[in-house]
């Protein structure tokens, strides 16, 4: 290890340089020496040269430097809890956005099922009313059977109860039908849309229409059944 050690004298053109090696150096802070190019003069180094050393500036110096090193760790400080700070405020902000997510994705979900369940509704309606069509045939083919048949005294009173029993079991069976449709009716077919649009409870109004359409009807078949009585 070599270290140049440089110092001024009159006049002030003059520089002294002197080379040594040292193979372990402990140099304290000192004061800055105006004339040198070194910031750092030891001072034992200082009185081997004969070198007065101005103890006042080197205590300046070391206050300075400590008021520094205060200061940049209250800086520091600051740093690192404005970082905890904001840290904190990510995993927040991460921790809302995965609960929106999932929240989103939860009524999407409830949104689809609900779909589902009224198509399903659409389906089984239609299906009731076609299936209620073919009995109103098949119950108004009946009664006009029985009509005939009690005109004509000559059929047996065997065949008159055999088509009243027909009779029975379609209005039974249409019954049940109309019953159904009134339950499907009577249960909430709207569907909430999640979003920023328009269409919100959504309900099928034509199907609703058939059920009443059909529940209307019910009353004419035991008004003929009375009659055939």
């Amino acid at each position: 290890m070599e270290i140049d050690f440089v110092q001024k004298k009159e006049p002030a053109t003059e520089v002294v340089t002197t080379k040594c090696k040292i193979k372990h150096l402990v140099i304290p802070r000192a004061t800055v020496d105006p004339g040198a190019n070194f910031a750092i003069i030891s001072k034992d180094i200082a009185k081997r040269l004969k070198l007065e050393i101005d103890m006042k500036e080197n205590m300046t110096l070391e206050d300075k430097y400590e008021k520094q090193e205060k200061d940049f760790n209250q800086k520091r400080n600051k740093w690192d809890r404005d970082r905890k700070k904001w840290c904190k405020k990510l995993e927040e902000i991460v921790s809302e956005n995965q609960n929106l997510q999932f929240e989103n994705a939860s009524k999407a979900i409830s949104l689809a099922n609900s779909k589902s369940e009224n198509i399903t509704k659409s389906k089984r309606i239609r299906s009731l009313e076609s299936m209620i069509k073919i009995l109103e045939s098949k119950l108004f083919s009946a009664q006009k059977d029985v009509f005939s048949i009690q005109k004509n005294s000559s059929n047996k009173k065997s065949e008159v109860l055999s088509l009243k029993s027909k009779i029975t079991e379609l209005e039974r069976k249409l019954a049940l039908n109309i019953s159904e449709l009134e339950r499907l009716k009577s249960k909430d077919m709207s569907v909430s849309i999640v979003g920023g649009n328009n269409e919100k409870n959504i309900t099928n109004s034509n199907d609703i229409f058939a059920v009443n359409e059909f529940s209307k009807n019910l009353g004419q078949y035991f008004i003929h059944r009375k009659s055939m009585d």
